[in-house]
């Protein structure tokens, strides 16, 4: 069964996170209420909402804090239809599966922060936060790609150093929450850089906290 959930999920899943990562208030809230899925929420009103972004059910932008920033923090929200017979137990093995294997790729390191049960909704859930880092073309291979003739002539070098990381890496930090809600997963997903994560927790948390089916 593990295995049937991780090949229905896994693979969107990496990508998801992956393209996340190469793109990237007060007391009043907006409320997001979607009766297709039966949940409804609260956000702060200076977020941007884009409903049905790619995949995911709804993106929530957080405002930029600088003009520098080339990364925007945001929260998804996914809807898995995964049947009546896997429960939670089944679907956060599977998840943790595809965790590990993003980690196994080429140039990304994974690090699990902590990970435990949680309540969504009014039902029992499970939260991952871990990190992810993408390292990119270590600089002599850089030097190298960049004297190449033959590269620069395909276009192939420039499209290398333009897409690469240094060789610090890029981290980004990540918290996952999901429950299991009439066969079907509802995910909520949280990617920040790694040294901005803190700045925002608040809020997502009590988007999390506000969480209601309906």
């Amino acid at each position: 069964m593990r295995n049937i959930v991780f090949k229905r999920f896994g693979r969107n899943f990496i990508f998801l996170i992956l393209v996340l990562m190469l793109f990237g208030c007060g007391d009043k809230k907006e409320i997001y209420t979607n009766r297709a899925f039966d949940i409804k929420f609260q956000y702060p009103p200076d977020w941007d909402k884009k409903e049905y972004y790619g995949e995911t059910i709804a993106t929530f932008l957080f405002p930029k804090q600088s003009k520098t920033d080339l990364f925007t923090k945001n929260v998804n929200f996914t809807v898995q239809d995964i049947g009546y017979l896997t429960n939670l137990d089944t679907y956060t093995e599977a998840v943790a599966d595809t965790i590990k294997k993003m980690g196994e790729l080429p140039e990304v390191h994974q690090r699990m922060i902590r990970d435990g049960y949680r309540n969504i909704g009014g039902r029992q859930g499970y939260e991952v936060v871990y990190t992810l880092t993408r390292y990119g073309i270590p600089e002599e291979i850089v030097k190298e790609l960049s004297e190449s003739k033959e590269l620069a002539e395909a276009g192939i070098a420039k499209e290398l150093i333009d897409n690469r990381v240094d060789t610090e890496g890029q981290t980004f930090q990540i918290l996952q929450a999901w429950t299991i809600y009439d066969g079907r997963a509802y995910i909520f997903t949280y990617l920040a850089p790694g040294d901005k994560f803190d700045t925002s927790f608040e809020s997502v948390e009590a988007l999390i906290k506000s969480i209601r089916f309906i």
